[in-house]
């Protein structure tokens, strides 16, 4: 009780990780899937 975990420095998510995910849980929202829709939503896509 009370221990703390080691901070972890993680690389970034990919954009294929994120379609992947949408595959396995079943939400295929557009701005995860499609660039175009995630730059209407202000989303930076690289």
């Amino acid at each position: 009780m009370g221990d703390e975990l080691e901070e972890r420095a993680l690389p970034p998510i990919t954009r294929l990780q994120l379609i992947k995910y949408a595959g396995t849980s079943g939400g295929f929202n557009p701005i995860h899937t499609i660039a175009e829709a995630a730059e209407e939503a202000v989303f930076r896509v690289s």
